[in-house]
């Protein structure tokens, strides 16, 4: 009961730092639809930042949040009690002559082992490396680039049902718009931050993150440079349930950034501020690739709603104000080879709700327990 009554206490903390922003409106804002279009005539460092940072920034804090969910959540599944065989065996004369009459019996190779996770891993070290390609398909702004984000980290399970640890980030990003003088912006930081794990049954599990970020910004070409600083967090409960080799895993995530950035020339301090909150499944099959090894294919989608998706001017005041709502199409392979290493590979598409905006983002992560 006292480790429910703590997760629920650090979620209310995040919601309260986080609920803040609904009330900081000091100006009407434009919707990213007009704002954004002044591009066309004008590429002022302001404008590009307040069309280019809302994109990175929630880029950013999906692909963070979306690792350390999924990297949480794989250090208390032990995954199904057997998993499917690869195939058919067909190792006799006899055997493949009667397959081939299409009558007798038929050999299967037995249901794999799934390897039991040693219980002095206790230690686990990981990396994450995620690639974003950002696709605004406005005629006029048209902001198009790759972001890069790259994790690693080290966690302790100091008990069967908590675990903590620590991690560090690298981020780049590049977007450039279309015009004559086309409008560019170039984003490079580290962070380091820190996570933990919790089971609150058998079946469900919370995590939560919080991660600081120190960014310098390149804009049209370095005609502005200036440096910010980002702080973000997240939180999710997610469940996973087996039917046996078959995981339904659902999930709700809220996350969290604000960024501030520094006045330069041609550029009012700005700060850059997003939440998300986001419900999603996951449907999984494990199989079989021999020996304790295995491989689980999964299709999972995700609706991101956008509550706050805002730029706030220092001098003029709130420039861009675009809440909205997304749905993500996902797909992956959960690979385990042996008790102590897994390798996660993971493709999505998002801004299918979206009308001008698109992402497609590939990503790798290993984990090895000791």
């Amino acid at each position: 009961m006292r480790i429910n009554l703590f997760a629920t206490a650090l979620s209310l903390a995040f919601f309260a730092g986080c609920s803040t922003g609904f009330a900081q409106q000091t100006a009407p804002p434009l919707p990213a639809s007009a704002f954004c279009d002044v591009l066309n005539n004008d590429i002022q460092s302001d404008y590009v930042t307040a069309c280019s940072k809302p994109l990175i920034n929630r880029q950013s804090l999906i692909n963070t949040s979306t690792s350390i969910r999924n990297l949480i959540v794989g250090r208390f599944d032990n995954g199904p009690d057997q998993t499917e065989p690869a195939g058919l065996e067909l190792t006799t004369a006899h055997d493949i002559l009667e397959r081939l009459s299409g009558s007798g019996e038929i050999t299967i190779a037995p249901t794999a082992d799934v390897a039991v996770p040693a219980a002095v891993s206790k230690w686990n070290m990981w990396a994450d490396g995620k690639y974003s390609w950002l696709n605004d398909t406005s005629a006029v702004s048209n902001l198009d680039g790759g972001l890069v984000n790259a994790i690693v980290g080290a966690d302790y399970k100091v008990t069967d049902s908590l675990v903590l640890g620590l991690m560090g980030t690298y981020e780049n990003s590049s977007l450039k718009g279309n015009g004559p003088v086309a409008p560019s912006q170039k984003t490079d930081g580290w962070g380091g931050g820190a996570y933990l794990g919790l089971t609150l049954s058998d079946n469900l599990v919370f995590s939560a993150n919080i991660l600081g970020t120190s960014l310098d910004t390149n804009v049209n070409s370095g005609a502005t440079k200036f440096d910010s600083d980002r702080i973000q967090t997240s939180e999710a409960l997610t469940g996973y349930w087996y039917s046996g080799t078959w995981r339904f895993s659902p999930s709700l995530t809220f996350a969290w950034s604000k960024e501030w950035q520094d006045a330069a020339a041609g550029l009012n301090a700005q700060t850059i501020e997003t939440m998300v909150i986001s419900p999603a499944v996951q449907i999984g099959n494990t199989i079989s690739i021999g020996g304790a090894n295995t491989v689980e294919p999964w299709l999972g989608a995700e609706v991101d709603w956008a509550v706050i998706n805002r730029v706030k001017d220092k001098v003029l005041g709130v420039q861009l104000s675009d809440p909205n709502t997304d749905l993500r199409l996902q797909t992956g392979l959960n690979f385990a080879f042996g008790a102590n290493a897994q390798l996660a590979l993971t493709a999505e598409v998002s801004g299918i709700l979206l009308k001008e905006s698109n992402t497609y983002t590939g990503g790798a992560n290993f984990a090895y327990q000791f």
